[in-house]
């Protein structure tokens, strides 16, 4: 995110306009991207990974294992989904602005607020794998 504020900063001092109108219109130009299905696949999979990504190397480095826990439970699920994605993938592209959708899905699943990865592995991962673990 550091990166992106510095392209924000940059953006305002160059045109002279605030950096919360140049914020605003950078989302605007990737929600724009998505629902017009141009570079969807790419920037829902960006979301999806590099994000999660850093923040696991983050979670390595760090002595709490409480954010180990977050990361490993993000990637089982997301590992589950993509195979999911994988195998029903004509039906997802019959999906209305489904890049869109699944990028919101994603952030859904890692941002602290929801916790939806933690919420989808107590609900369904743990209790099938508890059911066939041995």
């Amino acid at each position: 995110m550091e990166k992106f504020d510095e392209l924000v900063t940059t953006l305002a001092e160059k045109t002279g306009q605030k950096e919360e109108h140049i914020k605003y219109a950078l989302y605007g130009v990737i929600v724009l991207i998505l629902f017009c299905g141009l570079g969807g696949s790419i920037i829902s999979k960006l979301v999806g990974f590099f994000y999660p990504a850093f923040e696991s190397l983050k979670a390595l480095e760090s002595k709490k294992g409480s954010d180990d826990k977050k990361w490993l439970t993000y990637w089982v699920v997301f590992g589950l989904i993509t195979l999911l994605e994988h195998i029903i993938s004509p039906v997802f592209a019959l999906v209305p602005f489904y890049f869109f959708i699944k990028m919101i899905f994603y952030i859904w699943l890692y941002i602290p607020q929801t916790n939806g990865a933690e919420l989808i592995h107590d609900k369904f991962v743990h209790p099938y794998f508890k059911k066939y673990e041995a």
